[in-house]
């Protein structure tokens, strides 16, 4: 029945004499985000107003969820329009659309006719008498309340007549680029996404940054910047400071990947934690081989001074993680928090700095990778 939207704004209207400016936005900003559909669309502004035209087949749920993103937009209007062919003609209009849109319901209405278009023979009380009386002799089951009805009969005398008695709340606002421009800091958490929503809002047109701040922000937050609209994981975007959030390791698959005989023996779980930097490794072990605490602390350490040396260090004080800053070596193993359950399961302890510590093994990498080339 609907090939048409009349499209209702609020601030702009108290505009001055470049009112005109922000009706034109708005018209640029409709037409932009209808261009994302199917169809084809003519967006006019015509005497204060502003109406969208299907021009082709179209989807009347997709185009409504479309201008119910555009700023600016406070009320989107299904309207039917015909040429005045005088009153008897547009009488039978309304009874058509009436019985059509509400037809066989028990409905309270009121019609409010507004004559932009003074050469009209029937002033708006008249009109509204009239097509009220057409109502209720034509339409079963309306009767009129005119402080709180269930629906308002607006109709339009302009140089076509417009009809329509449904308004869609739009977001409201002020078209996007009235407002000037601004850059907007997009974090993985949910602060800066609203906040650029509400600017936007306001009539400003933004361009956005990310950044993130390790170890606040974990790689699936990141991720969620990327494709957000999974909208899968909430946890993982919720602020560090002051909880402790569970997420996701690939630690123990790329163990298994760099040591093929630990492939399908290890897996993990992550905490973020409120700390700038430095991570700790608990570590659970069954072995097969009885052994005791303090052999397993001295082959720990024999490898540190040894075969791992630069890679593993042997820590035996009371430490903490903010003591490791800076620490080069892959893994800080804390030999006091060793915890011995029995002779076969033990819990082991160590730190690493996630910043200087990786980029410390990155160099030693290209290092290794430039004497195997250069051999």
């Amino acid at each position: 029945m609907f090939t048409a939207f009349l499209i209702k704004y609020a601030e702009i209207g108290v505009k001055g004499r470049n009112r005109y400016l922000f009706e034109d936005a708005l018209v640029e900003q409709i037409k932009f985000a209808l261009a994302k559909l199917d169809a084809k669309y003519a967006v006019r502004k015509t005497q204060g107003r502003i109406y969208v035209d299907a021009v082709s087949e179209f989807d009347f749920d997709e185009t409504v969820e479309a201008l119910k993103k555009v700023f600016g937009i406070s009320g989107i209007c299904p309207v039917v329009y015909v040429e005045d062919e005088g009153y008897e003609k547009l009488a039978q209009t309304i009874a058509e659309y009436v019985n059509r849109v509400y037809g066989g319901q028990q409905k309270t209405f009121k019609v409010c006719a507004r004559r932009a278009r003074k050469n009209y023979p029937m002033n708006s009380m008249e009109l509204n008498r009239e097509l009220g009386g057409v109502i209720l002799d034509n339409c079963p089951g309306m009767t009129v309340d005119v402080h709180d009805p269930d629906f308002e009969l607006n109709v339009e005398i302009r140089e076509k007549i417009y009809i329509y008695s449904e308004i869609i709340p739009g977001p409201g606002g002020m078209p996007v680029g009235t407002g000037g421009k601004a850059m907007l800091l997009l974090s993985g958490g949910i602060d800066s996404p609203v906040a650029g929503y509400m600017i936007s809002k306001r009539g400003v047109k933004l361009e956005a940054v990310y950044f993130h701040a390790p170890p606040y922000t974990s790689e699936r937050a990141k991720q969620k910047v990327v494709d957000a609209k999974s909208l899968k994981d909430w946890r993982t975007g919720r602020s560090v400071f002051g909880n402790v959030i569970p997420s996701t390791t690939g630690a123990a698959k790329a163990v298994g990947l760099v040591i093929p005989s630990l492939q399908g023996k290890m897996t993990g779980i992550s905490y973020r934690v409120p700390t700038a930097d430095v991570s700790v490794i608990d570590v659970n072990v069954v072995l097969n081989t009885p052994t005791s605490g303090p052999e397993l602390r001295q082959k720990i350490k024999e490898a540190s001074e040894t075969y791992l040396k630069g890679v593993l260090e042997y820590v035996d004080d009371e430490v903490v993680s903010g003591d490791f800053v800076g620490d080069p070596c892959t893994s800080i193993f804390d030999s006091r928090q060793t915890i011995e359950l029995n002779d076969h399961f033990f819990k082991l302890i160590a730190y690493y700095d996630n910043e200087f510590g990786y980029s410390s093994n990155l160099l030693n990498m290209l290092k290794y990778m430039h004497s195997v080339d250069n051999k």
